[in-house]
């Protein structure tokens, strides 16, 4: 009688973890995993593009440098991330998950083709959780690159607030994020309507 008591609890723990098992491979089919570090580190920045994009952990990268020198049609530079593999170098991040469905508004709002291209890249999990994950995330290509050209300083406010509101590390923030060298966008109204984003 004992032994098919704990036959059927085996056999009903397998069944039930198979069942989760399938739901979770269902599940991850079904979204995916993506490595924000600039512009888009805002979950209500992430969501105008992405609504259905949802915070999943923060993450960092180790041998990656935070780099402002992606050439963008606004005369100044944005953010893009650059593999050193010096230990020194390191990259934080918010891991997001979104649905495969709005990937294409993902790619749109990232500017793929005109300047950026996908990379997939490991993420190491921060705050009590372990190991890494297999993310997508966006790079600057090559022809996009000049190291001469600074951010505005709307778009590097745009990222410290992203930062700070999703909790990245505050030596982070002030030692990579804050040191950054500006240059003045002479657009008044470009800068009154980013400005206005950020209230």
């Amino acid at each position: 009688m004992y032994k098919k008591i704990k036959d059927w609890l085996t056999w009903k723990w397998l069944a039930t973890y198979c069942f989760v098992d399938k739901l979770l491979t269902l599940r991850n089919k079904s979204t995916f995993k993506y490595f924000a570090y600039g512009s888009n580190l805002s979950l209500k920045r992430m969501q105008s593009c992405t609504p259905s994009a949802s915070f999943y952990c923060h993450g960092y990268l180790r041998g990656w440098r935070l780099d402002w020198s992606k050439r963008s049609s606004d005369g100044s530079a944005k953010c893009t991330i650059t593999c050193t593999d010096l230990l020194d170098d390191y990259v934080y991040g918010v891991i997001y998950e979104i649905p495969r469905k709005e990937k294409h508004k993902l790619i749109m709002a990232e500017g793929v083709g005109y300047g950026y291209k996908e990379e997939e890249i490991d993420v190491f999990s921060q705050y009590g959780t372990f190991g890494t994950y297999v993310t997508l995330t966006y790079v600057a290509t090559e022809d996009y690159i000049d190291r001469r050209l600074r951010p505005y300083p709307w778009h590097k406010a745009h990222v410290i607030r992203g930062a700070t509101e999703m909790g990245l590390p505050r030596k982070y923030i002030n030692e990579v994020l804050y040191k950054v060298p500006c240059q003045e966008d002479l657009d008044k109204q470009r800068v009154k309507r980013e400005e206005a984003i950020q209230e």
